[in-house]
């Protein structure tokens, strides 16, 4: 025999595979089978799961100006969490009522660690904060805890009433739901009880407004005592002095007068039962509305309660009061849905045109199924290791699985050409199976190793874009690994039993073809060889021609998408009354109904995003899908920008949705996927009129380059306020103290609350 025919077909693991063709069938079929069954278990999410090292604080003080907002509140927090270890860099945001610290973390720390530690810093400065001011509250900014459904109740009704339909009746079926975390209603209106002093019966009873809160706290209260045993029975005692009900609160005596007579809050007060004041308002193609956000549970899968969302809200509509409408506002499952079926009809057509393309130019149908059974089956394997390395099926798995889909059958072509090379030479089907596949398993092996030089140092790159792009490269790493055993085991299995020497001597137009290029390419890669220089100049010049154009190509972290919506935000100067802001942009709004481009407006009056305050508000208008509408989303937004004005108001329009990497959305931190701000500078000094300067000239000289769609200014304007200066003297002649002072002053101005 010959040395070389005898190297070749030595034993090894082809060899003893083609002698157990029954065991690797079943084997085949056993990855299908586990396959297929991974897959209908794998989880279907819209982003890969990203850990951003990223914390943030928030707290409130209503009604508190800015400079006071960063001594009481700011100040502390910041001294609370400036000395934990990870943080990188603390940035703290002060609006009219409102702080925001931002934590930005080192990125080799622990996020649950650093903020379970800020959270026991905060709790030991707590009692430092204002009583009235509402606790702070500490979260990651983690894609999968953001809400992934809001709805809508609509109503020609009370806002208390739509309120409360949706605490009663849809709260309690929504989170009932497997994989509902929680439903929480935004909006609405919340029932109060009000004790309105009278200044001037204070001063008749020389009584100041500290004196009705203490006998307020002292009248209702719940304390228990402890057990009370008689004979054989144990009873639990509690001391129970609750308000009942507004006649309770009324004949609450506050102080005995000098005469003995009791002085009762009615004596000096009104009591009366309403409604919260209402900061903030959201209509819905202007009707009265309250928002419900739905948030699953971290392990569950999104498409699946979003579906039974669904169909639990089909139910509520049945059950609810007529004349309330039910409206999904947002839904990631549709988005979900959408990109996984557009990636799936891809990859479906994307594995159509490589078993056309593998017939027609492996030349029959023998050879191109041999090698296409590579796919299914290195696929199916492929599912099983995404499930047990936790990897969900998301647009960017799926994207790598689609990329993969030619890799796949690289190694499978070549072991098959190869083994038809062999056979047409005279050897026998099993000698050429097993004398193909040795002479090149060493050749693909080298070949698969270099594919995966390129994706695996992804996987321990840092940093967000390391994040999202790891499933890409795990699956496609996975896939080309599955595809080089598929290709020495299971090809030649099946190659030695479809395979026919026959088939790959037709003649046919595409053989034919490939013939004629096959000269063409002979007779020019021996003229190359004669004219090394010139073929060496032509290729410095591809590498400088690629390095200009390397240069001048734009750069972007991911590509921009088409936008499901447009989000207007207005701010008015400050100080501005609600009822202002809500005729502004219920104009604006109006405006947009009358558009057929859009199919929902949502209203936020006194609210934007996290901040609450009378002057500023937001409109988010829906698109309708591209097939109803007139004009493009860039087009629609650039006629509003220069229509949707008013005088001495900030008016910014900036896509929202679209696909992309995680994002957040209009939450704070840029919208991925082509929404949000593209470019953020942050300006430092000690003076802020002087950087106020800085900013407006700023604002004017991008607002008039042609590639800048929209400028915003972060910044706070100054609330008008009222001083008020004591006379320390007159007030020591009185025995008040200022703290006295202050406190009444607050109480009748913005209110305790008991």
């Amino acid at each position: 025999m010959n040395p070389l025919k005898e190297t070749l077909l030595k034993p090894g693991l082809t060899k003893s595979m083609l002698h157990r063709p029954v065991s690797v069938i079943m084997l085949t079929l056993i990855v299908i089978g586990f396959g297929i069954f991974f897959l209908s278990n794998l989880k279907i999410t819209l982003r890969p799961s990203v850990n951003i090292p990223v914390l943030a604080v928030s707290a409130g003080y209503r009604n508190v100006p800015p400079e006071d907002m960063i001594r009481l509140i700011g100040e502390p927090l910041e001294a609370a969490v400036a000395s934990l270890e990870g943080v990188e860099t603390i940035e703290t945001n002060v609006r009219n009522g409102r702080v925001f610290i931002i934590l930005r973390l080192k990125s080799d720390v622990k996020i649950r660690a650093v903020e379970l530690k800020a959270r026991e810093a905060i709790d030991r400065i707590r009692t430092q904060l204002p009583r009235e001011a509402t606790p702070p509250v500490i979260f990651q900014f983690d894609p999968d805890n953001q809400p992934i459904m809001r709805i809508s109740l609509q109503a020609n009704k009370g806002l208390d009433e739509i309120r409360n339909i949706a605490i009663e009746l849809i709260e309690p079926r929504l989170e009932r739901i497997p994989g509902v975390a929680a439903a929480d209603t935004r909006g609405g209106l919340n029932r109060f009880v009000y004790i309105d002093l009278d200044p001037m019966k204070l001063a008749l009873h020389n009584l100041m407004p500290a004196d009705i809160e203490s006998a307020v706290r002292a009248n209702n209260v719940q304390v228990p005592v402890g057990n009370l045993v008689v004979e054989r029975k144990s009873y639990s005692i509690r001391a129970e002095s609750v308000f009942r009900s507004i006649a309770e609160i009324e004949n609450t005596i506050v102080h005995q007068a000098a005469d003995g007579i009791p002085i009762r809050i009615k004596d000096i007060a009104i009591v009366r039962d309403d409604y919260e004041q209402i900061n903030s308002l959201v209509e819905i193609n202007r009707k009265n509305s309250v928002t419900l956000e739905v948030q699953k549970q971290s392990d569950a899968n999104t498409l699946d309660v979003t579906t039974k969302v669904e169909a639990t809200l089909e139910e509520i509509q049945n059950v609810i009061p007529e004349g309330y409408t039910i409206q999904i506002l947002s839904n990631d499952g549709d988005f979900i849905e959408n990109s996984i079926s557009n990636l799936t009809n891809s990859a479906q057509l994307a594995l159509l045109i490589v078993g056309v393309t593998l017939f027609l130019f492996l030349g029959g149908w023998r050879s191109a199924f041999v090698v296409a059974i590579c796919i299914p089956i290195s696929l199916s394997a492929t599912f099983i290791f995404m499930y047990f390395l936790d990897v969900t099926l998301n647009t960017i798995s799926i994207t790598g699985l689609v990329l993969a889909l030619g890799l796949l059958v690289d190694s499978s072509i070549v072991v098959t050409e190869n083994i038809l090379r062999k056979y047409k030479e005279g050897m026998s089907l099993f000698e050429a199976t097993v004398a193909g596949t040795n002479e090149v398993k060493a050749a693909l092996l080298g070949s698969t190793l270099t594919t995966l030089a390129v994706f695996i140092p992804i996987l321990n790159v840092d940093g967000m874009v390391a994040m999202i792009a790891k499933d890409l490269a795990l699956t496609i790493c996975i896939a080309v690994s599955i595809s080089y055993f598929t290709s020495i085991i299971l090809i030649p299995v099946f190659a030695s039993r479809i395979l026919k020497v026959t088939e790959s001597e037709k003649s046919t137009p595409i053989t034919r073809i490939l013939e004629k290029l096959e000269h063409v390419y002979a007779r020019h890669l021996r003229w190359s060889l004669g004219h090394k220089r010139v073929m060496l100049g032509i290729v410095i010049m591809l590498l400088v021609a690629t390095y200009a154009l390397y240069s001048i190509v734009p750069f972007e972290s991911f590509p921009r998408s088409e936008p499901t919506s447009m989000r207007i935000n207005l701010e008015l100067p400050a100080g501005t009354k609600l009822v202002t802001t809500a005729e502004v942009l219920r104009d604006f709004s109006n405006v947009l109904l009358a558009d057929s481009n859009f199919v929902t407006v949502v209203t936020e009056i006194g609210q934007n995003g996290q901040n609450t305050e009378s002057h500023t508000g937001a409109i988010e208008a829906t698109f309708k899908p591209k097939s109803e509408r007139t004009s493009t989303p860039d087009d629609i937004m650039k006629t509003y920008r220069q229509q949707l004005q008013y005088p001495g108001a900030s008016v910014n329009i900036s896509p929202r949705g679209g696909a992309g990497p995680p994002g957040f959305g209009g939450r704070g931190f840029g919208n991925w996927g082509g929404g949000g701000n593209n470019v953020r500078v942050t300006l430092v000094g000690p003076d802020i009129l002087y950087l106020q300067g800085i900013a407006d000239k700023l604002d004017r000289t991008l607002s008039q380059d042609t590639m800048i769609t929209s400028v915003e200014i972060a910044r706070t304007s100054v609330v008008p306020e009222l001083h008020y200066e004591l006379d320390r003297q007159r007030l020591a002649l009185t025995g008040g103290t200022l703290n006295e002072v202050a406190n009444a002053l607050k109480s009748q101005a913005r209110g305790t609350l008991v």
